[in-house]
């Protein structure tokens, strides 16, 4: 198989940075790359892949300038960049040689199966931090992806690419992960700290601690998932602290996706996605009873699942967004699940694709995060009418997309951030005017 890829990469066809529909020295300049790096593309793949070293090769797909949008394709290029700047490649490499020599020790298995999984985290937030796209544009892209990888099967174990995904709770946990705002990105993750894992499981190897024969994988993962979920405060679920008049209570560590305009406007409900069917589900906080409101998600195909959502004032309505194959749907349902429909059908092309925000105060309008045209990312503000619909636009952005958006309390007017002279990382805070529109 090692021979097979190593003929295609020498086969497939050299790209120039022109070819390209997005400005690659750009990108390798954002993640602070010197290193000559040659670009092929190859009709045997289905998804980017890097090979090599310290003169590393990034081999496309043929259709892939066509098949995703700008701001997809900025993301899925900063992440193969991230793994060629922290020569993924080579500790992949060295993986595998130690894999092969203690094949029979659960340690070495252990080792690097949590590796591999770090690393994509790694790399999905480095690319996340670097794009200047909204996370919902990225994960949109990773799952395509992740609908194409079926064919991938010219990847050979020491290549690195973003869709080497096997299961839906991989699937599930890195569209988690990337989609949680309130989540800090960490893309340091180095090849240093790589090299010192792998070093002490051969130490674990060599002392035979019995121990470390009776870790799982199951074990990893509940450790993996505790880390990520653990409050700052370190409190368990329900437990309070109170320091003066400022309280503090843990909701959840189970509940992911969220950010603050899921939370209800008095404070007593929560949305998000079950990423264990892709269903929207209503959560009362003060009895943690789960509520679901759709039931035809499916991690099947096609892939049916809900995006982001959001609560009215008054708690009657729930705006959300259902994606369906490649459609995207936004739809009202009442807090209770009566009244279902569709405000905006995504074949009727009005809005393009989008991610809501949350309702303005008066609930007569819900504020999305959208682009008119996904192939020249045409990124706005807009309201739409709950009652009718229709579309207002408030601001349009070109190619760069606004972070955090809200609205003030008297709806007058809306604060985001937006990245600084084309520079993702460094953003600057803006007040729009809603009224002078």
């Amino acid at each position: 198989r090692q021979w097979r890829f190593v003929r295609l990469v020498h086969r497939a066809e050299s790209l120039s940075d022109n070819e390209l529909t997005v400005d690659f020295p750009r990108l390798k300049e954002v993640m602070q790359i010197r290193r000559l790096i040659s670009i092929k593309s190859s009709s045997s793949i289905a998804a980017p892949v890097v090979w090599g070293f310290f003169r590393p090769i990034l081999l496309l797909p043929p259709d892939f300038c066509r098949f995703y949008s700008r701001s997809q394709m900025r993301w899925i290029l900063l992440h193969e960049l991230a793994h060629i700047r922290r020569f993924d490649t080579m500790a992949a490499t060295l993986q595998k040689i130690m894999q092969i020599f203690f094949f029979f020790h659960p340690v070495i298995w252990l080792t690097n199966w949590i590796i591999d999984q770090q690393r994509e985290y790694a790399c999905d937030d480095m690319a996340l931090m670097s794009c200047g796209a909204s996370r919902m544009e990225c994960g949109k892209g990773f799952l395509a992806l992740v609908q194409r990888m079926n064919d991938a099967s010219m990847i050979p174990p020491n290549a690195t690419t973003l869709g080497l995904i096997k299961y839906h709770t991989q699937i599930r946990r890195r569209m988690m992960r990337m989609l949680d705002i309130e989540r800090k990105l960490h893309g340091k993750l180095s090849f240093k700290s790589l090299s010192f894992v792998m070093i002490m499981a051969v130490i674990a190897f060599t002392l035979g601690g019995e121990k470390e024969n009776d870790l799982s994988a199951q074990e990893a993962s509940n450790v993996i998932e505790s880390d990520e979920t653990k409050s700052e405060s370190g409190l368990s679920n329900g437990s309070e602290i109170d320091n003066n008049s400022l309280s503090f209570r843990k909701i959840s560590s189970d509940f992911g996706g969220l950010s603050a305009s899921h939370i209800s406007w008095d404070g007593r409900y929560m949305t998000g996605t079950d990423w264990d069917n892709g269903n929207l589900v209503l959560r009362d906080i003060s009895t943690g009873r789960n509520i679901y409101l759709t039931q035809d998600g499916s991690w099947g195909e096609p892939r049916k699942f809900v995006w982001y959502s959001a609560i009215s004032p008054g708690n009657q309505q729930i705006a959300y967004g259902w994606y369906s194959g490649n459609q995207q749907d936004l739809c009202l349902i009442g807090i209770d699940g009566s009244n279902p429909r569709v405000l905006i059908n995504g074949q009727d092309e009005k809005i393009g694709e989008f991610e809501i925000m949350e309702w303005s105060p008066d609930g007569e309008n819900i504020l999305v995060r959208g682009s008119r045209n996904e192939r020249t990312d045409q990124n706005f503000l807009a309201w739409i009418s709950s009652t009718d619909g229709s579309i207002q636009i408030l601001h349009e952005f070109g190619e760069q997309t606004p972070g955090n958006v809200f609205h003030s309390p008297d709806g007058r007017f809306i604060a985001y951030d937006f990245p600084k002279d084309n520079e993702p990382v460094n953003r600057d805070i803006y007040i729009l005017d809603v009224e002078k529109k």
